[in-house]
């Protein structure tokens, strides 16, 4: 139930869902708020949910002074409560505990190129979705919090940048590339453009190396997705229909790539290194033959 129900007497304590409260979810009706291009602009209360502001909203509540933008929270949270007495919304509630969405953020961050000091929108932007695709393609029932554990522990599990990002302040995130992952991560989360266009998974600049989706068998949809030039590399493998007694009965399919790229994105740092992330997703083919398809 909504804190602020006391406040209001005459309406239905679920009016913050506009008496639907199946369709729409608030946790405890306190939330953390950020722009769409992840500023953070502050909580209003003991927060834990994350809301989406929209930008005219935030432009309404933003004073600069000396070349430094401020938010007056205060005001966008009674803007909140004003809207809860006629079931308005001011945002898009994100339905995630802020501490999920950090870890979302942090492991985009950690897996981009930051670490080899560039800086790339759509590469981290493509990371966040490109994980959330994941959940959805593997059936993964969990909590996002649980699933976002699991997979940030296997992922960036000493990477020092996923370290670097949960213990900065989410306020001083503000106006560096964290801001940015942060941004990616948001995106992804409220449905916005698909940056990686569907993958599921990715490799960095060890993909023709110890990129254990290399030597699965990779083709690279278009060649400006073959980062290192490796070139299409087959691996060719087949599945079979079996009887009661284990016996081959027929070739149910077969592939000869189970991975193919749907995106590169790559950039190079000062000292002329280049660096990127290819993303991919599993074959129709490979799909097709009856495996799992990520």
């Amino acid at each position: 139930m909504d804190p602020l129900t006391k406040s209001y007497p005459m309406l239905t304590p679920y009016q913050f869902a506009s008496n639907c409260p199946i369709s729409g979810i608030d946790l405890d009706g306190l939330e953390f708020f950020y722009a769409a291009d992840g500023t953070y602009l502050g909580k209003y209360g003991e927060s834990t949910t994350v809301v989406l502001v929209n930008d005219k909203l935030v432009k309404q509540i933003s004073t600069q002074q000396d070349g430094v933008t401020s938010y007056d929270i205060n005001r966008l949270g009674k803007a909140r409560e004003a809207g809860l007495s006629i079931g308005l919304s001011i945002g898009y509630d994100l339905g995630i505990d802020h501490s999920d969405f950090q870890t979302l953020s942090a492991t985009a961050y950690a897996e981009s190129s930051v670490g080899n000091g560039i800086e790339i929108k759509e590469e981290v932007f493509a990371l966040s979705n490109a994980i959330i695709n994941f959940k959805k393609a593997s059936g993964n029932t969990e909590g996002m919090g649980e699933f976002l554990d699991d997979f940030a522990l296997a992922s960036s599990d000493g990477n020092p940048q996923f370290d670097k990002f949960l213990n900065t302040s989410a306020e001083n995130r503000n106006g560096t590339f964290m801001q940015t992952a942060a941004a990616g991560a948001l995106n992804a989360l409220s449905g916005g453009k698909d940056y990686s266009n569907g993958a599921t998974h990715w490799d960095g600049n060890d993909i023709g190396q110890s990129g254990r989706k290399w030597s699965e068998g990779l083709k690279f949809s278009e060649s400006s997705h073959d980062l290192l030039q490796l070139g299409n590399k087959s691996v060719p493998g087949k599945t079979y229909w079996y009887d009661k007694k284990g016996n081959v009965t027929g070739t149910r399919g077969s592939w000869d790539y189970k991975w193919q790229s749907t995106a590169t994105y790559s950039g190079k740092s000062k000292g002329g290194r280049t660096s990127g992330t290819t993303f991919m997703k599993t074959t129709d083919e490979y799909k097709n033959a009856g495996n799992r398809g990520f």
